[in-house]
């Protein structure tokens, strides 16, 4: 029967090594997980020390050749919780799927961050303290699933519900930015066909009708000194533009800001109720996640309250978070914090008394993500006729503009 050499990690952190006669790789990392024990290498070959200074050494120098620049997606980040949640479950080794996923990899910058995550493991730092070392990459909920996953030696199970949620997490972005695009395409084309129409068309029928001597109407003269304004003054126009957007995105950063853009999207008509399922979605599925995952109540709030991405629920989540601090419980914390809504707050009260609130908090994520995306769908359809009216009176106004002189010009021309 055949030796495997292996590298393992205790619940409490310490470092041991050691080798097992099985059929095997994966009946001695199936014999390891029982034991209580984090696999992080297993190999038919010893680990002598001239190899271990070698890869240790070959580690630091990669660690070195670090891509600054480059993007990572939601979506590679997606895939790869997905695939390492697949080979941990299948019963690979925790640096044996890292470094499969490393030679799939094909983004630079993501490929120099698992660079650095794999060789951290592999010099015995845990999985979890190698992540929070790119906060900017993994998120905290990726992050504190894996400690409670590594503490409780369930590493794959944690991972498996972690690669769930972050698949539809992205899924529900996708939903949102499909709902914006459309409206945003009908900004963009309208703008600049009015553009086009007053710098272009305007200017050369107000020429023609002044060189008849024909007085022009209010709304001519309207467009017209826009027009003017927009072609020997547009220096000043972008950058009177690009000040109020500079202010605005300024005053948003802040925490007032915050609010108050948060509070306005919530109270838009059709589109606040979509913003309201999202975050309601977002809070129940994190805090379900996390809870489940084994993560405490308090660690989990202070997680969601990063993640809903929303300045209103994130204030409520801080006054949960107190309350329960100091022996509240959740569902009791919730309806004074006066902004969830009944139905969630009863079924988290259920919950806590059953012992089954990972669950039901699961279930209510569900609920509304269905409705938000009703809530998509009629948004979508309300948002098409408001765009097409208010793009006709426009469109409107500048044809009444073009067209009053010429029924002025008709006039002169019957009298004479």
């Amino acid at each position: 029967m055949p030796t495997y050499f292996y590298k393992a990690r205790t619940l409490s952190g310490e470092v041991q090594d050691g080798k097992l006669q099985v059929s095997s790789q994966a009946e001695a990392a199936s014999i390891l997980q029982k034991q209580g024990l984090f696999v992080t290498l297993i190999s038919d070959k010893p680990f002598d020390k001239e190899t271990i200074i070698k890869k240790e050494g070959a580690g630091k120098a990669l660690k070195k050749e670090v891509v600054f620049f480059g993007h990572i997606s939601d979506e590679e980040k997606m895939v790869f919780s997905v695939q390492l949640a697949n080979m941990v479950n299948a019963g690979l080794p925790l640096l044996r799927s890292l470094y499969i996923i490393l030679e799939q990899l094909k983004n630079p910058k993501f490929h120099s961050v698992l660079q650095g995550v794999y060789h951290e493991v592999e010099g015995g730092t845990s999985f979890c303290d190698a992540l929070e070392k790119y906060p900017k990459v993994f998120p905290p909920y990726f992050t504190s699933s894996v400690r409670a996953g590594e503490a409780t030696g369930q590493l794959g199970k944690v991972l498996e519900r972690v690669a769930a949620f972050a698949e539809h997490d992205m899924e529900v972005k996708q939903n949102i930015q499909a709902a914006m695009t459309y409206p945003i395409i009908l900004i963009v084309v309208g703008a600049g066909v009015i553009c086009f129409i007053i710098t272009g068309v305007i200017p050369s029928f107000v020429s023609t009708f002044l060189r008849i001597g024909i007085e022009l109407p209010l709304p001519t003269l309207i467009m017209y000194d826009i027009s003017i304004i927009l072609k020997k003054q547009w220096f000043f126009v972008f950058l009177g533009v690009w000040a109020c957007i500079y202010f605005v995105r300024a005053y948003i950063a802040t925490p007032i800001g915050r609010l108050w853009l948060d509070r306005t999207k919530l109270n838009l008509p059709f589109m606040g109720q979509m913003v309201e399922r999202f975050s309601l979605s977002r809070f129940s599925r994190t805090l379900g996640m996390l809870l489940g995952c084994g993560v405490s109540v308090l660690s989990s709030l202070k997680i969601v309250q990063r993640n809903v991405d929303n300045e209103v629920y994130s204030r409520a989540i801080d006054i949960v978070y107190k309350k329960v601090e100091q022996g509240a419980r959740i569902g009791d914390s919730l309806k004074e914090a006066k902004v969830f809504p009944l139905d969630l707050v009863q079924l988290v009260t259920v919950g806590e008394e059953t012992g089954r609130i990972a669950d039901l908090l699961n279930r209510v994520g569900d609920y509304y993500d269905t409705t938000s995306k009703y809530s998509i769908k009629k948004f979508m359809a309300m948002i098409e006729p408001v765009f097409l009216l208010v793009l006709g009176c426009i469109i409107a106004f500048i044809m009444a503009a073009v067209l009053l002189p010429i029924f002025d010009m008709m006039k002169l021309t019957r009298q004479a």
